[in-house]
């Protein structure tokens, strides 16, 4: 609907009347948090509705908040994400400032909230890495762990000789220089979150003090891992791993193409949190995370090969 008549007080009278006639639960924007909301503030302000200027269905004023946005730094390049606008009682996604939307739509989003346990105008926002956290958060609730303030667990000291040994990465195969015909390519589903769940790859079990003489190692550097007690990492990404691998299933047998486009919405969303899972596991403010289990990781994939 366009509304592109009376001056300026009565479109904005009008745009909330026919919000209030709709009565959507989802309100999607484009610069929504950034531009939109703060701009219709501003003229409601200027026009003296700013008491009438609501969005939400409960009674309340889109009101301009004293909250800045957040500029951040990665891989080289500076971000800046706009600070949340939230409704109540309705749900506000801001196209231009969320992730997962762009990347797995709305049946995305939505697998995203479910598996984190996130509200969707969170999850919509939130990082990759953050909505790993919310699943370890989880699972240590669930578990009965207390969740770390800090992230408190240093690497182990390694001589020269172990850090050239164990911290070398994954296996990298050095092809012959030329033109080559025939070449296959071998990808394993979610090898490395396999390879942290399968070994019990987690801050609290590698190196842990219940079993320095348990079976488990890593290999070359020959840390212990524990054999008592399942980690939180593990625990978080075991579901992550079988609902993906069933989506995909599930997309392979569906005959209808919209069901189809579901099923492949939803494990590219959990596919995302797999891709990033390896990487946050060395990341120094991660609560579970551990430099030690990172390494082990790319040792268990040299060995796999």
């Amino acid at each position: 609907m366009v509304i592109d008549q009376d001056n300026e007080r009565d479109k904005l009278l009008r745009l909330v009347q026919t919000l209030q006639e709709f009565d959507p639960d989802i309100i999607a924007t484009k610069g929504g948090d950034s531009h939109l909301f703060p701009y219709l503030v501003r003229r409601a302000w200027i026009n003296g509705l700013l008491e009438d200027l609501v969005f939400s269905r409960d009674n309340v004023p889109l009101a301009a908040k004293n909250v800045r946005g957040r500029t951040f730094f990665s891989y080289g390049r500076t971000y800046y994400r706009a600070p949340m606008r939230r409704l109540y009682g309705r749900i506000h996604v801001d196209e231009k400032n969320t992730f997962i939307l762009a990347e797995a739509g709305f049946d995305g989003l939505y697998e995203i909230a479910r598996t984190c346990r996130v509200s969707l105008h969170a999850a919509a926002r939130s990082s990759i890495g953050s909505s790993m956290s919310s699943i370890e958060y989880y699972q240590a609730v669930r578990s009965n762990v207390l969740i770390p303030r800090n992230k408190s667990i240093p690497e182990a000291f390694k001589s020269a000789v172990e850090l050239l040994v164990g911290d070398r990465g994954g296996f990298v195969y050095e092809p012959e220089v030329g033109i080559h015909e025939d070449v296959g390519e071998v990808d394993f589903a979610s090898m490395y979150p396999t390879v942290m769940v399968n070994n019990n790859i987690s801050a609290e079990t590698v190196l842990c003090k219940c079993c320095p003489d348990s079976n488990l190692r890593i290999p070359d550097l020959g840390y212990h891992i524990c054999q008592k007690r399942v980690g939180i990492v593990p625990k978080a990404l075991k579901p992550v791993i079988k609902k993906r691998l069933l989506y995909e299933k599930l997309k392979s047998e569906a005959h209808d193409e919209r069901l189809r486009e579901v099923y492949d919405n939803r494990q590219t969303a959990l596919k995302w949190i797999l891709v990033t899972c390896f990487g946050y596991l060395g990341y120094r403010n991660a609560r579970f995370g551990t430099v030690d289990g990172h390494i082990g990781v790319c040792a268990f994939g040299r060995e796999a090969f």
